[in-house]
Formats: structure tokens, sequence, C-alpha cells
């Protein structure tokens, strides 16, 4: 069985009320400023989710859990600059709107560092889509590619300063999460 790596617990109004005991800080912007829980505690979860259209994919599987009472598990990716992490992200209805969230490794692959990924990393104006589920990159409307694809054909590995990430959704994940 898969290790819980993260989780916690949001109210009906989706307000974090809980961290679980294995909770580890990570940046919450990438400026390398790592919040404590007294910081997270009480705040909307929207204010941990990046992109429009990852909002809103949380919102109906938020709703469908507490419509159906019944838990999902969603796959994700939670990629570092050096490694593919495969995860499930198991949402559960805790009675009274509250739900838990609780994340699992499931597999880690160590790759070659990708810059890109890399939080520290100096940015340019150019921005970049990511799937906010799986973590490929949008190339056009209809093509989203891993990162190391979409690295070497855009020619950033020798880039001085790289493209901001922004989230979305690819339309492989889109499907799936409305399925569920």
């Amino acid at each position: 069985m898969s290790k819980v790596t993260f989780g916690y617990d949001v109210n009906a109004l989706n307000e974090i009320i809980a961290l679980n005991p294995n909770w580890t800080p990570v940046s919450e912007s990438g400026s390398g400023v790592k919040p404590s829980q007294n910081q997270i505690l009480g705040r909307p979860v929207w204010d941990f989710i990046s992109g429009e259209e990852t909002r809103h994919l949380y919102e109906i599987l938020f709703e469908k859990v507490r419509t159906r009472e019944k838990a999902v598990d969603v796959p994700i990716r939670c990629d570092s600059p050096s490694q593919r992490r495969l995860m499930s992200l198991e949402i559960l209805p805790l009675g009274k709107g509250a739900l838990r969230l609780q994340g699992k490794m499931l597999r880690s692959e160590s790759r070659p560092p990708i810059r890109l990924l890399d939080q520290e990393a100096l940015r340019s104006e150019d921005s970049l889509t990511v799937c906010s589920w799986c973590k490929c990159i949008r190339r056009s409307p209809d093509r989203w590619v891993e990162v190391e694809v979409a690295s070497k054909e855009l020619g950033l590995f020798q880039a001085t300063a790289l493209p901001f990430l922004s989230h979305g959704i690819c339309p492989n994940c889109e499907k799936q999460i409305e399925n569920f």
C-alpha cells in the first residue's frame, strides 16, 4: 500500500481546517519562503491551486464527492526538476460538507534535471501552459507533450531565461476527471 505523502481537510466553505501529521511545508510561490501551518490553516484551498481550469476541475470533484458521499481517487503527477512522480489524489467525504484530500506516492523515477520545472530558475516574459494533473506542456491547442519533449523542441536546455509556467488542463485529463 502506498504511503500518504500529503493531506489536509477542508470544510464546506473549502477552507483548510487540518493538515495531516506528515505535512511538510512547500514553497508557496517559488520564492523559497515556506509557509507555516498557521499561515495555511483557515485559508481557502483556492489560495494554493493555480489556474482557473485546475480550480474548476477541483470544484467539480469536490461537488461529486460531497453529493455522492463517495471517495474519488485521481492519478496526478507531482514532478520535481529531477524526479518524475506519479501519485494518486484521494478525496474523501467527512460529513457536513467537509473533505479530506490525501496524496499517495505510487512511483518515482529519477531523470536528468529539467530546468523548466525549477522554481528558482530565471524566467522570461514568455509563458507555457502545463497540465496541472499530468504535467504535459501545451505546444499547440491540440498537442500536449512531456516536459522533456517540450524543453528539447523549444531549445530550453540552452536558454538563459525560461518561460513562466501557467497552469491548465489537457483534454485527456479534463475528460478523465469529468468522468469520475
